[in-house]
């Protein structure tokens, strides 16, 4: 053990000895490092921050519909009946204790504020309910008894709604008549993050809505819920589906995100391929860097040959070297990985200027990183284990040398 402590030490000092050299390794392997943690956190920080507002805004954990409802989801269709919402939201209740479960109504509406119209979705809430299960803000209640609605910080801010402004509603009812109204008020705006919720949907209290559209009492399009472990909506769904066969269906939070994590994938693996050039870069300078230490040290390695030192030990000495130099990079690019990380995971990236393209549902409009601890350690431990690698050849060719060829070569 003394002398594997011994050779340490001195493959430390030998690190330095050609300090050109040393510092383009470690530069490499450090920026490999910190590209490497910074690239991750920033593809899992578009991960979590669309999961949640996916999650926390607009469907929950688990959606519950009918049977036909997802393949005409674009229309908001009101004529598929959901048979006994509240038995399904019992069902919800019953997978884990904690569990919120709230109803709604999508229907296909258009507003305008009498010059303009525009079309989007009709989302009827009971509005204490609703804000048990999703994050959309206060949403302020309005005196009397005119009735009023609220709408996403893309509508409001296409007509310039202010609170109190009458503004005009058109829909047809579950009947299939058409309603409209030319004094609805608007109560506030949704700010969520969601560009479905901010973009295109307008929400009206449970009463109007019944009234507007001619609804049943209980009526509803959608179940959703959110549970306190995730997980558990997977066994919700075989649950409901297998006890409302040929009735309902159900899409979770993981199929519902399925889309953009596939997009987000394909980030990863872009930034994964960056990360492997550069880390290439370090492995070939932390090859020349050994292979051109065993060159000018043949005889040094020959004379430690001589007086017994192992081919293992030669090994070992030359192998340290590279991987103390890569470690001081791996270091070093970590805590400037983590340093970068961390300020955005706290301050966030906007993306305000992408909010109207079609592709937004592609990117959350703040992006806050996601640091986590492995991928910290991982992106360390690759820095090194690339280092090892790349001095092992040069290492074990620079071990197999004869102690009296190696002392020749040194005179």
């Amino acid at each position: 053990m003394a002398d594997v402590l011994y050779l340490l030490r001195l493959a430390g000092r030998n690190a330095l000895r050609n300090r050109r050299r040393s510092l383009f390794t470690l530069s490499s392997i450090g920026l490999g490092v910190a590209l490497f943690i910074v690239s991750r956190s920033f593809v899992d920080g578009i991960d979590t921050t669309l999961i949640d507002i996916e999650v926390k805004n607009e469907s929950g954990h688990i959606r519950v519909v009918p049977e036909a409802y997802l393949a005409e989801e674009d229309y908001n269709p009101l004529d598929l009946p959901f048979p006994e919402p509240e038995q399904v939201a019992l069902a919800l209740v019953a997978q884990q204790a904690g569990t919120e479960v709230v109803s709604r109504v999508s229907f296909a509406a258009e507003v305008g504020d009498g010059r303009r119209t525009l079309r989007c979705r009709g989302v009827v809430i009971d509005r204490e309910a609703y804000l048990r299960v999703f994050d959309l803000g206060a949403l302020p209640v309005l005196p009397g008894d005119e009735p009023y609605l609220w709408a996403g910080t893309g509508i409001a801010s296409t007509f310039g709604w202010k609170p109190g402004d009458r503004i005009f509603l058109k829909a047809k009812t579950r009947r299939g008549t058409l309603n409209a109204l030319d004094a609805v008020r608007f109560a506030g705006s949704i700010a969520s993050g969601h560009p479905l919720v901010d973009n295109f949907s307008v929400f009206l209290p449970r009463d109007f809505g019944a009234e507007f559209l001619d609804l049943p009492p209980g009526f509803a399009t959608e179940v959703l819920a959110r549970f306190p472990t995730p997980s558990y909506a997977e066994a919700a769904e075989v649950h409901i589906e297998n006890r409302f066969a040929g009735q309902l269906t159900t899409e979770t939070w993981l199929e519902r995100t399925q889309d953009f994590r596939d997009v987000n994938a394909l980030r990863r693996s872009a930034f994964n391929i960056i990360v492997a050039l550069i880390m290439l870069i370090g492995a070939a300078g932390a090859a020349n860097t050994a292979m051109m230490s065993a060159f000018e040290r043949t005889g040094e390695i020959g004379t430690l040959l001589a007086v017994g030192l192992s081919p293992s030990r030669v090994r070992l000495l030359l192998a340290a070297e590279s991987v103390f130099i890569a470690a001081v990079g791996a270091v070093l690019g970590a805590l400037v990985g983590l340093l970068i990380s961390l300020h955005f995971a706290r301050v966030g990236i906007r993306f305000e200027a992408l909010q109207g393209a079609e592709q937004v549902t592609l990117v959350p409009p703040i992006l806050y990183f996601d640091v986590r601890a492995q991928t910290v350690q991982f992106g360390v431990a690759l820095g090194l284990l690339v280092a090892f690698l790349a001095a092992l050849w040069p290492a074990v060719r620079a071990s197999r040398l004869s102690p009296i060829d190696a002392l020749r070569e040194g005179d």
